[in-house]
């Protein structure tokens, strides 16, 4: 029995000649039917994962909407709801703002280049968190660091990466680091 992986577990939501602002965007989705619309693509061309970013992106160069599949059906995820994404084996689950899990079966790395490096942190090899989402900091035993979410829940910071950490969560607040 062989598995064939399909290509469009992850798009980026585009409509040529739309602005992306977050209420133009409400507008799209919440009217029947346009909620997953992607602009037609020229016979026997696969449909591309980067799409021009005059479209797809904000001012910050982030993208603004994803669409991700979960199960059979695919769902139009906000970038700025999502707390964080971890990996689990060959599945990763994106944590959204109301305590929603949804999941996938995409790497983490292709997740981690959809969300762009300007909001999202790569904290440990299978987990990014939302820099917005960040609500304390406060380290562990063994060199690690604990990211509190606003959501409640905690984040473990990889040891090899809590400089980088601790240097971009300060970078993002205007502050430095003082742990």
């Amino acid at each position: 029995m062989t598995y064939r992986r399909d290509l469009l577990d992850i798009r980026v939501v585009v409509r040529p000649g739309a602005d992306a602002t977050p209420e133009s965007t409400a507008r799209r989705f919440a009217s029947a039917g346009a909620a997953l619309a992607m602009p037609s693509q020229p016979a026997g061309v696969p449909p591309s994962f980067v799409r021009p970013a005059s479209a797809a992106e904000s001012p910050g160069g982030a993208r603004d909407v994803i669409l991700v599949k979960t199960a059979l059906k695919q769902v139009a995820v906000r970038v700025g709801e999502i707390t964080y994404v971890e990996a689990a084996r060959n599945y990763v689950q994106i944590h959204l703002d109301g305590g929603t899990v949804l999941k996938s079966r995409v790497p983490i790395s292709r997740i981690a280049s959809h969300l762009g490096p300007d909001r999202f942190l790569r904290v440990h090899r299978g987990r990014i968190v939302n820099v917005d989402r960040v609500r304390s900091v406060t380290n562990l035993t063994g060199g690690r660091l604990a990211l509190g979410m606003n959501d409640g829940s905690r984040v473990i910071v990889a040891r090899d990466r809590r400089r980088a950490v601790l240097t971009d969560l300060g970078r993002a607040t205007g502050t430095r680091p003082t742990l």
